[in-house]
């Protein structure tokens, strides 16, 4: 199981953003969010709320937190399935 704030960390570097740049963002979808607290979340002193924690997938593009969680979402009907087959359904869906 991981937690939240390593993941945060990950994306966020992922898509070469700032600390204050991901404030930034944040604040435009309504959230007040300081690049301090940013820092907390990362180092785990402290956790996002629920609507934070979803701003932040958004904001972020993290689709399924529960998988960058807890490594597999039992309720993702598309996990039995290897990358092809992923793909494959993904075409079909759209």
């Amino acid at each position: 199981m991981n937690t939240i704030g390593p993941i945060i960390s990950r994306y966020r570097k992922e898509l070469n953003l700032t600390q204050p740049e991901l404030s930034g963002l944040l604040h435009k979808e309504g959230l007040t969010v300081t690049d301090r607290c940013l820092s907390s979340w990362e180092i785990g002193r402290t956790e996002p709320g629920i609507r934070q924690l979803f701003t932040l997938c958004k904001v972020l593009g993290i689709k399924d937190i529960y998988e960058e969680i807890f490594g597999i979402n039992p309720y993702n009907p598309l996990n039995p399935l290897n990358d092809e087959g992923k793909e494959r359904a993904i075409e079909y869906i759209n």
